[in-house]
């Protein structure tokens, strides 16, 4: 597992470097947590926007052979 802040709300968080929902700022990824891409894909719905997609182990640990 990676560590690190949101970029939205700076909540120290846990997620899998290669799944989690991003974005590039200054030339480096910065992730985003589960709870504030949830606000962000209601949001978007509630304009009329589909939401963002979240992959199912953006939120769990790394398998070792990903390494």
């Amino acid at each position: 597992m990676c560590h690190g802040s949101c970029l939205v709300c700076k909540r120290f968080f846990s997620f899998n470097p290669h799944r989690v929902p991003s974005y590039r700022l200054k030339g480096e990824r910065e992730p985003i947590c589960e709870s504030c891409m949830k606000r962000i894909n209601e949001q978007r719905q509630e304009r009329g926007q589909d939401p963002f997609p979240i992959n199912a182990d953006a939120y769990e640990p790394l398998p070792e052979e990903e390494l």
